[in-house]
């Protein structure tokens, strides 16, 4: 049975400038491909004569294998690396670490891989973050929000928007700067679980912008520069709808053309239609600010 946990928190002051030797920063996972064999990792160094070269083992092995990569294009100082793991198996827990400047590696992280059909898994929803240490107060429970989404250590995280609220909190300088610090605020639970996002109004409206945060995030293709995406989870089939599209809050037809194909290939499947027929998931992002208290409703059904 999928758990599904809805987290809503509102959301440090600005780092000082790092040297090119500094450690690898900003990991996190996503899934292009399929996500009970495959894991692709993206990371960030300052030095860029670094290599995009991720070693994984099964947890408990002494054998590192090596895959490698390529350069992620972003707004990032220094490079942003991605790297595909492929040949996992499904419900495995895998460790991994990343290349760092002089032949270093990072601290050894681990995820697992989502199940076979038929297996549970467990999902968390997270949203409406900001950033800590925010001089107004409304970010105080961002970082309990974050160690206790760690904690929880689930299969996926489903990041529903509105990370940095950058039109009231501009500490950081520029937008990819706020960024930067958005991924290493998160990065507890990021560089843990797949983080598949959905943008939120913040994104898309107001002062921000969509590609400077989907150059981040690897997704699987979808429609319209992957703003519509879809991946399927053991029998679940998730389907991300930027809800932000329209001020006037209307999808285009093209889009609900593209969700009704989606979801009919996902039906036509045989070995999953029965589950998809009884908790189709879509997940569309509905806006609110930031504010303490109890999560705000999102249009998602199992």
């Amino acid at each position: 049975m999928l758990k599904m946990i809805l987290l809503l928190s509102a959301g440090a002051a600005p780092a000082p400038a790092q040297p090119a030797s500094a450690p690898p920063d900003q990991i996190h996972l996503a899934w292009t491909r399929d996500a009970s064999t495959t894991m692709t990792v993206v990371w960030r160094t300052l030095d860029e004569s670094v290599p995009s070269a991720v070693e994984f083992r099964r947890r408990g092995g002494t054998r590192w294998r090596r895959a490698t990569g390529g350069l992620r294009p972003s707004g990032t100082e220094g490079r942003l690396h991605e790297v595909l793991l492929s040949g996992l198996e499904p419900a495995t827990r895998y460790e991994y670490r990343v290349a760092g400047p002089g032949g270093s590696w990072s601290d050894v992280h681990a995820f697992l891989t989502a199940p076979r059909l038929g297996q549970p898994f467990e999902a968390v929803f997270v949203a409406d973050t900001g950033l800590d240490g925010r001089l107004d107060g409304l970010s105080t429970g961002t970082r309990e929000v974050v160690e206790e989404v760690a904690k929880l250590d689930p299969t996926v995280i489903l990041w529903g928007g509105d990370g940095a609220y950058y039109n009231t909190d501009k500490r950081f300088g520029t937008l990819d700067r706020t960024i930067d610090f958005w991924f290493n605020m998160v990065m507890p639970f990021a560089a843990k679980a797949a983080l598949m996002p959905t943008y939120g109004n913040h994104e898309i409206f107001l002062n921000e912008g969509y590609l400077f945060w989907a150059d981040r995030f690897p997704t699987p293709d979808g429609l319209d520069n992957r703003r519509y995406y879809s991946f399927d989870v053991g029998d679940v089939h998730f389907v991300s709808i930027l809800a932000a599209d329209s001020e006037r809050g209307e999808l285009p037809a093209t889009v609900i053309r593209w969700i009704d194909a989606d979801l009919a290939r996902a039906e036509s499947r045989q070995e999953v239609a029965g589950s998809l027929s009884a908790c189709r998931a879509v997940f569309r992002r509905l806006q609110s600010p930031i504010q303490p208290g109890l999560p705000q409703a999102i249009g998602a059904s199992f």
